[in-house]
């Protein structure tokens, strides 16, 4: 093995280990599931269920449809027009108007010492408002785990949205976790369970974190 490749590993377990220290020491409501976009609302909400009474839950989204089920998330509606349109393949809109209303959740990003960001990436609101939210949690000190569903490889628009805001996110996060939704679906087809919903796993991985 050559030396670099042991540094590399190095690095490796030394910031896994900086993770779970991290992780380990956080005050009870410190913790915040984010969803962003209707996706990533759908998988934040079956993972809070699963853990209510240990963290706050976000919702972000332009469709107030994605708010309907939840009657104790947080909301954050990104559209200003009551259209409920959204943003399709306008992520640099979604981003505008996320920082545009970001004075309204600023106070829980604060109080917050690790944030679980749910999302997809592909569309406006996803690929746009996920990575200023990453951008201000950062900033704000807090730890971002990302977890990020990627378009399935008959999307070409898509694929090339995501494959542009992929990086961004990933600079913004302390881990960034990617998903398939063409190997998510497939499993879902397999467990005959529902892949918008994002599975059982995906609510397993974010009980996990947040009861480590």
């Amino acid at each position: 093995m050559k030396e670099d490749d042991i540094d590399v590993i190095q690095i490796m377990i030394d910031n896994q280990y900086s993770l779970v220290a991290r992780l380990t020491i956080m005050d009870d409501g410190s913790i915040l599931i984010v969803g962003v976009g209707g996706i990533g609302c759908k998988w934040s909400e079956n993972a809070h269920s699963k853990c209510h009474n240990l963290a706050e839950l976000l919702l972000i989204d332009s469709d107030s449809d994605s708010f309907n089920s939840s009657k104790i998330a947080n909301i954050m509606h990104l559209d200003n027009s009551g259209d409920a349109k959204g943003f399709a393949a306008l992520p640099n809109l979604a981003s505008f108007r996320f920082i545009e209303g970001f004075s309204n959740i600023s106070n829980l990003i604060l109080r917050s010492e690790l944030i679980i960001l749910l999302t997809a990436l592909g569309g406006g609101t996803g690929s746009g408002a996920s990575i200023e939210l990453a951008r201000k949690a950062r900033e704000s000190g807090s730890m971002v785990i990302s977890i990020v569903g990627l378009p399935f490889i008959e999307q070409p628009l898509r694929s090339e949205i995501a494959k542009r805001a992929l990086p961004e996110l990933e600079k913004n996060s302390d881990l960034c976790v990617r998903i398939s939704l063409e190997r998510l679906a497939w499993y879902a087809r397999e467990s005959k369970s529902d892949w918008i919903s994002g599975s059982s796993w995906i609510a397993d991985l974010v009980e996990g974190i947040v009861t480590t």
